[in-house]
């Protein structure tokens, strides 16, 4: 593929995809990749996320959207003095967009003022896998719905509208995979629209073999550093979550002190900790 602009490729997820692994990579080669003329953007990212979550974040908020979004001035301002010919940016959070079509319109109008072309990434994951995944990282942030309702709203309208946890807002995940091809080829045109079907090991070097033509010699620097722990206790991990769900969902649990606190925090990421180690019992 040749062009006479820079590309920007949008990675969106979708969650629960390997997106993690990828994005610790691209900041830990950040310098590698710059010297390769790929830019991965310091701005929109915090210390403690290797994504670029504050661009989706704010976008989310009352009163902020495009027009008042630091994140997105920051992030045009870097790529514009990087004068790199590749910009990567990687946000799960971004899919939550699905159903935004005025924001997504406005982000790639944004983008392509700017001088770039854009290109979205998406990774594609079942329900029947994506749903139990995603219900199970959201316990731990806070969530206290229960399994059951859950699954229902997954089931019934193919989203999950989740409450404001204590570090996030609240937010509406699409978990028909269809659906959110739908909302981002309606915006960004199915050619420029890439997406790959989740695979549960290998994720890394899978989502980066397929994008050869952007990553290009870049791509040597990606590898599969984890693997996917299939035996051990699945049960036990959603024991486990199921009774997180039941006391985050409870009336002293729900005060905002109590959920803040860092006994609360440390609860959730003990049971975290424990759910991993069910897993990779017999493999570790």
């Amino acid at each position: 593929m040749t062009t006479a602009k820079p590309i920007l490729l949008l990675h969106v997820g979708m969650p629960k995809t390997g997106t993690t692994s990828f994005q610790a990579q691209c900041q830990e080669h950040e310098a590698a990749l710059r010297a390769g003329g790929l830019l991965y953007p310091r701005s929109a990212r915090v210390e403690r996320y290797p994504n670029h979550v504050l661009l989706a974040m704010e976008l989310f908020r009352p009163m902020r959207g495009l027009a008042r979004s630091r994140a997105l001035r920051d992030l045009l301002a870097e790529i514009a003095s990087s004068r790199c010919g590749r910009v990567l940016i990687s946000g799960e959070e971004m899919s939550m967009l699905w159903r935004r079509p005025d924001l997504l319109t406005g982000l790639r109008s944004a983008f392509e003022e700017s001088g770039v072309e854009v290109h979205v990434l998406m990774c594609r994951r079942p329900a029947e896998s994506f749903v139990p995944a995603l219900y199970g990282t959201l316990v731990r942030q806070g969530l206290g719905m229960r399994r059951e309702e859950f699954e229902r709203q997954a089931r019934q309208t193919g989203q999950v509208t989740v409450p404001a946890l204590p570090e996030w807002p609240k937010r509406t995940f699409c978990t028909d995979p269809d659906l959110l091809v739908r909302g981002f080829s309606e915006v960004f045109g199915p050619d420029r629209l890439h997406v790959i079907d989740y695979v549960p090991s290998g994720m890394t070097t899978r989502l980066v073999e397929s994008q050869a033509w952007f990553f290009g010699e870049e791509a040597s620097l990606f590898s599969d550093e984890s693997r996917e722990n299939v035996s051990g206790d699945a049960d036990g991990r959603r024991r486990l979550e199921d009774l997180l769900a039941e006391a985050q969902g409870s009336t002293v649990w729900r005060s905002t002190a109590w959920v803040r606190s860092p006994v609360a925090r440390e609860i959730r990421n003990r049971v975290g900790d424990v759910a991993t180690r069910l897993l990779r019992r017999d493999g570790s």
